[in-house]
């Protein structure tokens, strides 16, 4: 966890004072700040797992990704990817600012396909840097706009349209400003061996899958598994088997037909106690609270 440092009185402007991180969720909570004379925000230098979006909507602040400092003003757009240490902090009075802090993973499909080779596995690894500040561009503004907007409202389908936006917001990115990405990541061969891998995992996940009968399967070796899936996707093999299976098993909880013990089953874990420290772990919650709670919604 990280704390933000917002020190006066208290504010109606300050939509999270502070933003816990290792509550992980798919889409995060946006945070809205506003600074004035009594009021002054700054968060030190700190990194997380997840992409970061800011927009400066009044006054000035100072930005710091890694070793280089930024000077940011109204209608600016920052970005910080994955595991970039970062500190923001308000050099005027009158200033305000929105964030979005996301998990990768939830652009993400099932299906790897090009878009999520070419451009989302390789932010997620490291492998592909982006612009950090956007200086007052229209489009780019507009489509932030939009997700703050949908964000506030929380209208029916709005966490369908902020995930569209976040596509949007990235195909413009990577298209219109400055991307850096390694050699080795477009084009290689080795990914045509990890999307085989993938079908294979989504086609036996229900049955015994290990990393031994994969190898043996495809005719490498153990050792060659293990280092495309950290390349590739920057989880292990195992990680990516039950991340997977976890979620096959919200199908049959909400399906509401199975008990755990069979859903647990179903998807290719033969230990019940394993399954919920697995599912707690994706989740953060156990696999009967993520009943309940969905009982709840209907």
């Amino acid at each position: 966890m990280f704390r933000s440092k917002f020190t006066g009185s208290s504010s109606q402007g300050v939509k999270y004072e502070e933003i816990d991180i290792e509550n992980k969720k798919l889409l995060s909570d946006y945070s809205w700040f506003v600074c004035d004379k009594n009021h002054r925000f700054e968060i030190d230098l700190h990194e997380h797992e997840e992409m970061e979006i800011g927009y400066i909507t009044k006054g000035k602040f100072a930005l710091q990704i890694d070793s280089s400092n930024y000077k940011l003003q109204e209608g600016d757009v920052f970005i910080v990817i994955p595991r970039e240490s970062h500190a923001l902090q308000n050099v005027s009075t009158d200033a305000e600012f929105y964030n979005f802090i996301f998990d990768l993973n939830f652009l993400e499909s099932k299906y790897v396909d090009a878009g999520e080779i070419n451009y989302i596995i390789p932010l997620v690894t490291g492998k592909l840097n982006v612009t950090k500040v956007i200086r007052n561009d229209r489009d780019t503004n507009m489509l932030v706009e939009r997700m703050i907007e949908e964000r506030k409202n929380e209208r029916d389908g709005y966490e369908l349209i902020i995930k569209g936006l976040l596509y949007l917001f990235l195909g413009r990115t990577f298209r219109e400003f400055k991307t850096e990405m390694r050699k080795e990541v477009q084009g290689h061969q080795s990914y045509k061996l990890y999307d085989s891998i993938i079908q294979y995992i989504e086609t036996n996940f229900d049955s015994e899958v290990t990393l031994e009968n994969v190898a043996e399967q495809f005719g490498v070796s153990k050792s060659s598994v293990c280092k495309l899936f950290k390349k590739v996707n920057g989880k292990t093999f195992t990680e990516y088997l039950n991340y997977y299976r976890i979620q096959e098993s919200l199908y049959y909880l909400a399906d509401g037909k199975s008990t755990i013990t069979e859903i647990a089953g179903s998807v290719g874990f033969s230990d019940l106690n394993y399954f919920s420290r697995v599912f707690r772990k994706y989740m953060h919650v156990s696999p009967n609270e993520y009943r309940k709670r969905l009982n709840l919604k209907t």
